[in-house]
């Protein structure tokens, strides 16, 4: 199959899951309570991957940190908070309705990090 038709394949399959809610991915290891803190329900609700394979225990302040397939923004929120002030968070999605979810709640994890 030729890579565009994957692609394509790929990225409906993740936005009819951030449409609809629907559960697809390994279970991940996320402290919820934690996070339910600072990220909206509805970016909570659509983490489709399996959590941060290195974690993000190492990560410290003022460190920039890269999410290749950031879908709606889980994992850098919580990069975000542990990055701080002084550090940058990039995520990268290929499926613009994810990318949509996590824009759409960037400035109120902003607000609620303080």
């Amino acid at each position: 199959m030729p890579i565009d038709e994957i692609t394509q394949k790929v990225s409906d399959r993740y936005a009819r899951a951030a449409s609809t809610g629907e559960q697809m991915c390994c279970p991940t290891s996320y402290d919820m309570v934690d996070l339910q803190s600072f990220i909206p329900e509805e970016v909570l609700k659509i983490s489709y991957g399996c959590g941060t394979p290195a974690g993000l225990k190492t990560v410290s302040p003022g460190e920039t940190v890269l999410d290749i397939g950031s879908g709606g923004g889980i994992d850098c929120f919580e990069a975000s908070r542990l990055v701080g002030p002084s550090g940058h968070v990039i995520g990268i999605d290929m499926t613009d309705t994810m990318l949509a979810i996590a824009r759409k709640h960037a400035p109120l994890v902003a607000t609620n990090l303080g």
